[in-house]
């Protein structure tokens, strides 16, 4: 191109151009097309002619040679009359470079780093390539990119957030047409802000909490918060809440019973302290709130109705508008009410006529919201009418039976007559009555009854039906939804869903429907109506998804409303052990031994956690097997009966739900040790024991019975006892006696822990304690009496023992309980065991410690005596073994005693022959102890000799 600032244009040269151009616009517009194909209208001849006029002046520029070197026909270019119409060569003069810039350069952010640049080609598509160029606001330095001629849009990455940028683009002209001038675009500038926020993807406003829930998009760039602000109507700030998710649930205020029925938000991204542009967005609460409520209509006079109606909840409009018209038109007639009236009458219909009525709820002005939040029509007919709406009815599916109520005609009526279809339109029950509520009976068919029914009712007079007023009723939704859905996982990828069916089996089919828990995108699985048990399968692990049954309906009996159960969640982990198959409690190292199957899904390791009785944790152990030793603690001496096991399979850093399962001790453990009984009296046994290793038990229960008798008495005992005294047992009877482990309350297992069961008879009981006033006890003899045995007994046995070697037994006659023992030492210490024996049982002994009693001896009598032969019946030398007690013992001569110093008198020379010397001999020599007795009584006789205590 050239400047008219810089070229000095002669005369005649724009005139050819002139002419060139206008023969293009004919032949571009030959065809009559607004967007033509230069070249289907360029002949060759044609061509060169244009040529010729254009190129004849040698003045032409050269920006018009290479527009037509791109004209000529060996060209591919195409060239649309719209372009052709705005090439206009004014501009050439006035902006040479208007065809070489790119048109329409503007920014949009991508994220919070980068920018996207969008722009329109020159006139003509003239350039080479681009260059795009930008750098910081008030920086010269800037960074160029290349891009090719056919890009229209670029992204320029890596930019500083929160920096202001100024963008341009340049045009490379194709080197053969090399013009001065940079071809630059104007400068624009972009501020990079946070990513705004995506649109809101879901809302609820809950008028009864009051609050907004709110769910929107994520901003796509860094986002550090979010920043929601909550305008009412009249553009009131009712809520400002910053959170870091993209849901929320904000609270907003109820004044005066009313809230807005409508909400301005605006969310923004915060990042580095900025705010991104705000999603704005309007949201308002359900139509439902929105609209009036219960309308219906009486019959005031033969040309009024009375409409009445419930205000929409919370009060959200500012008016309402009454509309009515004819059945069949459309031309309503409008009455504006208040917002505080609930019934109004409509005069000055025409009567036998059907009019329609509907109410339009008005919003405040600074709430408009598109829609105009109308009722359902309703219509009436100003006659004899039908009877009114049905205003209440039940449908009873166990008796069954259909409880109807209905609103009475406003004319004369005889009886009302009430047609029951179900969902095929087959009549179940017909029945006239002349009240206005009724209990219909009808049949259950294949255990199914209809889930809707259509019923009819008609007023009757004059033996004419009015026309019916209809009804479509259906049983409770709770009737339709399926019960009790729960899931279970079936391996680490599928889902078992499981449910009950509806009462009567009223659905068609069902369909399941799942998806992930913060989705709205269900999948759907249609199931047959006899099935309550489905896998879905290929689902992603260590996910959480949301589950539903919907209840499908015949065809004939759709009704509003989808049926669906409430939604139930479950997050897929990894899939948790198989059972314990085998363990074994070691309880002297002391030590857990588990195996177990492995988990069916992906395992990296497993976890198992020990806990005793109490839920206490004792070991917590990870393994990559399925097989483990764990060691416990022994507390107090104590170990835990059973303990809870708990295996974990471990998989993506998830436990997975745990395999439980409960494990004892060896029964051996719980058992009590060497039991045995003992007779402690005729009608009492003595059980003993030892308690089991470690001492594992709460309690013991003793428990007996006789012999072959299931008929068990039972006596607690503590813990610590290892002996007890059964009372009041049967004499001469047979008894068995077993003992019990009772566990810790929280350590109940299985099984009752008994030890083997011992026998015993009851013999004869143990005699009683020897009469010491009854028996006589002197030097020599014991002249025994003791209490007799409880129960009869063949004869006593009583057995005697001293100190040193010797030993007798005595048995008496008979059942008489005495016995005398002679011929014993003097001032000697004897054990008597006395026994009762019947046929060959013994009893227990009855143990007495007896001393025989003390002599003392007068010498100067005994000498006398014995020199006077007052012994002559046994000689002086039967008197030898008494001598002990003077000194003459079997070792010679005691120090200090009386012999002792009657030899001292001898002055250490005894003769021999004489008497001490004979009484020394005797002394060494020794009798026997019936001699001993004799001689002693011979001493007491003569009054030589008196027994002492």
């Amino acid at each position: 191109m050239v400047h008219n600032d810089r070229m000095n244009i002669r005369d005649g040269v724009w005139s050819s151009v002139r002419e060139g151009m206008d023969k293009l616009r004919e032949y571009a517009i030959y065809g009559q097309d607004p967007i033509c194909d230069f070249r289907q209208y360029m002949t060759k001849a044609k061509c060169r002619s244009l040529k010729d006029v254009i190129l004849g002046p040698e003045e032409a520029s050269v920006i018009l040679k290479c527009m037509i070197s791109l004209f000529t026909c060996h060209s591919v270019a195409l060239i649309s009359l719209a372009s052709i119409y705005c090439y206009n060569h004014e501009d050439l003069i006035t902006n040479p470079n208007y065809y070489l810039i790119i048109r329409e350069l503007h920014a949009t952010q991508e994220d919070s780093k980068s920018v996207r640049l969008s722009w329109k080609h020159p006139f003509y598509r003239l350039v080479d390539s681009y260059e795009v160029q930008w750098a910081e606001r008030h920086s010269d330095q800037y960074t160029v990119m290349a891009v090719d001629s056919e890009t229209t849009s670029v992204v320029i990455p890596d930019l500083n957030p929160d920096k202001t940028y100024k963008f341009r683009m340049a045009s490379v002209l194709p080197k053969a047409c090399r013009l001065e001038g940079n071809f630059l675009s104007k400068d624009i500038t972009f501020k990079l802000v946070p990513s705004p926020p995506g649109p809101i993807t879901r809302y609820n406003i809950d008028v009864f909490e009051p609050r907004v829930d709110l769910w929107w998009t994520a901003s796509t760039g860094f986002v550090e918060k979010y920043e929601v602000v909550l305008k009412d109507c009249e553009a009131e700030v009712v809520a400002e809440v910053v959170t870091e998710e993209t849901e929320l649930s904000i609270p907003f205020p109820i004044i005066n019973n009313k809230i807005s029925p409508a909400f301005n938000v605006e969310i923004y991204s915060l990042a580095y302290g900025v705010h991104s542009k705000p999603q704005t967005e309007r949201v308002h609460v359900k139509d439902y709130y929105l609209i009036i409520r219960e309308l219906h209509t009486t019959q005031e006079d033969s040309k009024s109705v009375r409409l009445s109606w419930k205000h929409p909840f919370y009060r959200l409009v500012d008016s309402y508008e009454v509309q009515w018209a004819e059945r069949h038109s459309d031309q309503y007639t409008v009455m504006a009410v208040d917002s505080e009236t609930t019934s109004v009458i409509i005069p000055d219909l025409n009567p036998g006529k059907t009019y329609k009525f509907r109410m339009a709820s008005v919003l405040p002005k600074a709430c408009r919201l598109e829609g105009n939040f109308l009722s359902k029509d309703i219509t009436f007919k100003l006659v004899t009418s039908p009877p009114g709406p049905i205003t209440r009815y039940n449908i009873d599916v166990f008796e069954p039976r259909v409880d109807l109520w209905w609103t009475a005609s406003t004319g004369f009526v005889e009886k009302y007559e009430v047609v029951l279809k179900d969902c095929e339109a087959e009549v179940v029950a017909e029945v006239v009555t002349e009240e206005t509520e009724l209990s219909i009976p009808f049949p259950i068919i294949n255990n199914k009854i209809s889930p809707a029914f259509n019923v009819e009712v008609y007023s009757l007079a004059y033996g004419v039906h009015s026309k019916p007023q209809k009804g479509k009723i259906k049983v409770k939704d709770y009737y339709l939804i399926i019960r009790e859905l729960h899931t279970t996982q079936e391996d680490s990828k599928s889902v078992r869903l499981s449910w009950k069916h509806p009462f009567y089996r009223l659905v068609d089919s069902y369909e399941v429907q799942w998806a992930e828990r913060h989705s709205d995108q269900y999948t759907v699985m249609a199931v047959d109506s006899e099935t309550t048990s489905v896998v879905i399968p290929d689902l992603n692990p260590d996910k959480t998804y949301k589950f539903r049954m919907a209840s499908v309906l015949p065809k004939a009996c759709r009704l509003e409303g989808n049926f669906l159960s409430k939604d139930i969640t479950f997050k897929l982990v990894t899939s948790p052990p198989g059972p314990i198959t085998r363990y074994n409690i070691d309880v002297f190292e002391p030590r857990v031994d588990l195996w177990w199957t492995a988990s069916t899904g992906f395992v990296e390791k497993y976890e198992v956690v020990l806990k005793d009785c109490e839920a206490e944790v004792v070991a917590e152990v990870v393994t990559e097997e399925t097989e483990l030793s764990i060691p416990f603690p022994i507390i107090n001496n104590k170990i835990s009966p059973a303990f809870n096991v708990e295996v974990y399979s471990l998989a993506y850093g998830v436990h997975s739900k745990p395999q439980k399962g409960k494990i004892k001790v060896k029964d051996y453990y719980l058992t009590i040790r060497e039991l045995h009984a003992t007779q402690e009296d005729s009608k009492s046994v003595r059980l003993s024991w030892k308690h089991p290793f470690y001492r594992l038990v709460d309690s013991y229960e003793v428990q007996w019975a006789e012999r072959h008798s299931d008929q068990y008495t039972a006596m607690a005992v503590d813990s610590e006892t290892t002996s007890v005294i059964i009372p009041d047992l049967n004499p001469d009877k047979t008894y068995k006696f077993r003992m019990a482990s009772v566990l810790p309350k929280a350590c109940r297992l299985e099984g009752n822990f008994l030890s083997k069961d011992i026998t015993f008879k009851l013999g004869p009981s143990k005699p009683g304690n020897v009469d010491q006033i009854a028996s006589t006890i002197t030097s020599t003899s014991f002249d025994l009496h003791w209490k007799a045995s409880e129960i009869l007994v063949d004869h006593y046995i009583v057995k005697i023992s001293g100190d040193s070697s010797f030993r007798a037994e005595y048995k008496t006659e008979d059942q008489t309980p005495s016995v005398r023992i002679e011929n014993l030492e003097v001032n000697t210490l004897y054990q008597l065991d006395i026994y009762a024996v019947r046929g060959n049982m013994k009893s227990e002994a009855r143990t007495e410690v007896l001393k025989t009693k003390n002599i003392q001896v007068r010498w100067g009598c005994m000498m006398t005596a014995i020199m006077a032969g007052g012994f002559a019946a046994v000689g002086v030398s039967a008197f030898a073994p008494a001598l002990g007690a003077f000194g003459f013992g079997g070792a010679g001569i005691g120090k200090g005693t009386w012999a002792a110093y009657w030899m001292s008198t001898y002055g250490g020379n005894v003769a021999s022959g004489g008497l001490f010397s004979t009484l020394q001999s005797l002394g060494v020599v020794g009798l026997t102890a019936s001699a001993k007795a004799a001689i002693i009584a011979t001493g007491m006789a003569l009054g030589c000799i008196v027994e002492v205590v």
